[in-house]
């Protein structure tokens, strides 16, 4: 009987915690989304970027980031990213200010634990990835280091559905 109630008392706890857990394409609590990205950039060059151990047969990556801002102040909250690997997933993102002959330019930065990730603001449109001392990555003839914001409902669905899914990228 009492092994019984332990089980009983497991499942429950279990249940409760689960419910905490939030899903993974839902906006954080207190947060609205700015803006959704994608793009296809080049893998090798990015790799030394975050600090990720080189892969021969990594020749693209397909990325996407939605921004979500503070639904009172509209400051940065938290960002979800994905195709970077062992760099996918959440964290927070910050506003600064200029890169190299540039002091001006607008630039996000992606709290990734050990690095940071800059992307240049390009326009309310684009964002480049920079490297780690904010100077532009250089494509290839395929693939380029930028991230362009998506409007179509369509194609937002299928990252979230993918999201949802939990697959991994």
């Amino acid at each position: 009987m009492q092994k019984i109630l332990l089980l009983i008392m497991f499942i429950v706890s279990a249940a409760e915690l689960q419910a905490q857990v939030l899903p993974k394409d839902s906006i954080p609590p207190g947060s609205a989304t700015l803006a959704f990205y994608e793009g296809r950039t080049a893998c090798r060059e990015i790799l030394p970027v975050l600090n990720m151990p080189h892969r021969e047969e990594c020749a693209k990556r397909k990325v996407w980031l939605v921004l979500y801002v503070d639904k009172v102040t509209h400051l940065p909250s938290m960002y979800r990213i994905g195709g970077m690997g062992i760099r996918s997933g959440t964290g927070k993102w910050a506003i600064e200010k200029g890169i190299p002959h540039h002091p001006e330019a607008i630039v996000y930065r992606l709290d990734m634990g050990e690095v940071s990730l800059f992307l240049l603001k390009g326009d309310e449109q684009v964002l480049f990835i920079l490297d780690k001392q904010k100077n532009f990555l250089v494509g290839n003839a395929q693939y380029s280091y930028t991230l362009n914001r998506v409007k179509d409902k369509r194609s937002w669905s299928k990252w979230r559905e993918l999201i949802h899914s939990g697959a991994s990228f």
